[in-house]
């Protein structure tokens, strides 16, 4: 909650869920004044394929960080396939 203010995002993909959120959004603002005393305003947002970091085709996926953290989570055999363009 930041200035009475609480944002949602969502991947495009969700936007099923994000349309159930703001269907409920009166509900969340009365909850919030029963929690901290005071309504807030909830903004919901779909993120947009612009707003995500753009992959290059050079990078090597087993460099990634978050490939790196899932594999230390759940470790195994890693298959790369590659599109036949590349």
């Amino acid at each position: 909650i930041e200035n009475g203010k609480v944002t949602m995002v969502f991947p495009t993909s969700e936007k099923i869920h994000a349309d159930l959120v703001q269907s409920k959004a009166s509900r969340i603002s009365e909850l919030s004044q029963h929690l901290v005393g005071s309504p807030c305003q909830l903004q919901i947002k779909l993120e947009d394929s612009e707003s995500l970091e753009p992959v290059k085709k050079e990078d090597d996926p087993m460099e990634n960080p978050k490939v790196k953290a899932f594999l230390e989570q759940f470790p195994g055999k890693v298959i790369i396939d590659r599109s036949p363009e590349e």
